[in-house]
């Protein structure tokens, strides 16, 4: 069991970090990209770019899961030769389906454009629709790879996908920006289609390799026609449990902007508040869901193979320490955002200012909000992939049902309400991200018994919390008379951040097994 608790955390941690640093990347990307197209110019791009997610949560998104699922179980039996023909199988089968939703953005895009009232922005699908074939073939290599835990690959291609991404958007948004903004965000998209390239051509590099190393057992222990059945049977569920929440996103691309205009704002207001809610308060709140989700990564093919050789016990005490981490992690980036959002987004985003719209304070109190909601998020991605992992696919399908159309619903209503309504996407999500992770968890206690220390899954990080934000407001009232604003802000949370780990030492948070699998793992 320690040896399974090192491999759980050191696979987390790779893509943990990983994804980390890409966010953090990703986080200061905005910055400058920000300041270059505006919040209009932002508006544009999340008008584009939520379409370009749902087409990925609709054809990739699930594979990686699910062939993962398919691999891991493949190889706790010896049966190296047919998690081989799984990837194989998948591979044929996302070639023709990436292949197949590329050009079906292509053909919508005029349609598309008109729908949202911005017909300027054709060309920018036509740029980012070969990136949904790329990604697609990614999802492959990605799943195979997390099939035998090896998660070294998927962490350093993301790392790839990211500074490409970075690099080319920035040079491009800068060099296009002259003729016009539209050409700006073509330049950031284009960029992505870029980038996914690159790291489908590393990954397929490092897989050549990776096979060179794998003993297949002889002989051919399941048809290709069995693969497909599988794989497809697998991977419905986990795409269904992906797309519902992008398809949301999708439709607030297509209504919400329209509907604050209705409501008595101005196109430019509306535009510049959805640019804001995805630019800005999304690329913070996501940094911290990384950690999440490279646990429900993790889980699925960790806890696969413990069901199939009945390692119930097992398969608790890796419940429970995912959770733990889970918990631990997010929790102070909650607070941290709900605390001090003025200072968080003046550091990463400092040059927003009054202007069409006092762009700092609403940004700032849609943080607030949405912050509520980043931890019920977590504990559902965790909660879902133990469900996946058990066999129940469809749990985390219907608590997302349940969630979406009641965010729907609840986004539709705020955005006709004065005062309210630039905050209803914020709104809506939090109530959602509630829903779901609510469902989620009374499923997940029906299938397990799993005992959860609270004292150090909850109660002390929650007095670790406290002694941080007063160390976080200490520090700053005494290096605001050194320091700049943003300067003394960004010391005063480091501060807070040491203060938030010297607790958890301090309080014994993590048991001696545990800091000796972190420690090996």
């Amino acid at each position: 069991m320690q040896l399974a608790k090192q491999n759980v955390i050191k696979a987390a941690f790779i893509l943990t970090f990983c994804g980390v640093f890409c966010r953090i990347l990703g986080a200061f990307y905005r910055v400058p990209q920000a300041n270059m197209l505006g919040s209009e110019g932002m508006g544009n791009y999340y008008l584009i770019f939520p379409i370009f997610s749902f087409m990925i949560s609709l054809s990739a998104s699930s594979i990686p899961q699910s062939l993962s699922k398919l691999v891991a179980e493949s190889v706790q039996n010896g049966e190296q030769n047919k998690a081989k023909k799984y990837f194989k199988s998948s591979l044929l089968l996302m070639t023709f389906f990436g292949l197949f939703c590329s050009l079906l953005m292509i053909f919508f895009a005029p349609f598309l454009s008109k729908l949202q009232q911005n017909t300027q922005s054709l060309n920018s699908y036509f740029a980012i629709a070969p990136a949904v074939f790329f990604v697609c073939l990614i999802s492959c290599f990605r799943g195979y790879f997390q099939g035998y835990q090896t998660m070294t690959f998927s962490g350093i291609s993301q790392i790839i996908e990211q500074v490409i991404k970075v690099a080319f958007g920035l040079y491009l948004t800068s060099k296009l920006l002259v003729y016009g903004i539209e050409y700006g965000v073509f330049g950031s998209l284009i960029a992505i289609t870029i980038s996914e390239f690159v790291a489908l051509v590393y990954l397929f590099i490092s897989y050549k390799f990776f096979a060179k190393k794998i003993v297949n057992n002889s002989g051919n222990t399941i048809s290709y026609k069995q693969c497909f059945k599988d794989v497809i049977k697998t991977t419905m569920p986990f795409t269904l449990s992906y797309v519902i929440f992008p398809l949301s996103v999708f439709l607030d691309s297509l209504f919400v902007v329209k509907f604050l205009t209705i409501s008595g704002l101005s196109g430019d207001f509306a535009m510049g508040v959805f640019g804001l809610n995805g630019g800005v308060v999304n690329t913070l709140t996501n940094l911290p869901i990384v950690v999440s989700t490279a646990l429900a990564v993790v889980v699925v093919p960790s806890l696969s193979g413990d069901i199939k050789s009945g390692n119930r016990e097992g398969c608790n005490e890796k419940i429970a320490l995912i959770f733990k981490i889970c918990v631990l992690i997010i929790l102070p980036c909650v607070i941290v955002f709900a605390i001090f959002p003025k200072e968080i987004i003046m550091i990463l985003f400092g040059s927003l200012a009054s202007g069409v719209i006092d762009e700092l304070a609403i940004a700032s109190n849609m943080l607030i909000i949405s912050s509520i909601g980043v931890l019920y998020l977590g504990i559902f991605q965790v909660s879902s992939g133990i469900l996946q992992s058990s066999g129940d696919f469809y749990m985390p399908v219907k608590s997302l049902g349940i969630g979406v159309a009641v965010r729907l619903v609840l986004c539709v209503v705020l955005c006709f309400v004065p005062k309210v309504n630039i905050y209803a996407i914020s709104i809506a999500n939090v109530v959602c991200f509630f829903i779901i992770a609510t469902f989620n968890v009374s499923a997940l206690q029906k299938s397990f018994n799993v005992k959860i220390n609270y004292k150090s899954a909850l109660i002390f990080p929650i007095i670790s919390c406290v002694c941080m934000v007063v160390a976080v407001i200490g520090a700053k009232l005494i290096f605001a008379k050194i320091f700049s604003e943003s300067l003394a802000a960004f010391i005063s949370l480091f501060v807070g951040g040491v203060v938030y780990l010297c607790c958890l030492i301090l309080f014994k948070v993590f048991g001696k097994s545990e800091l000796r699998a972190m420690i090996n793992g």
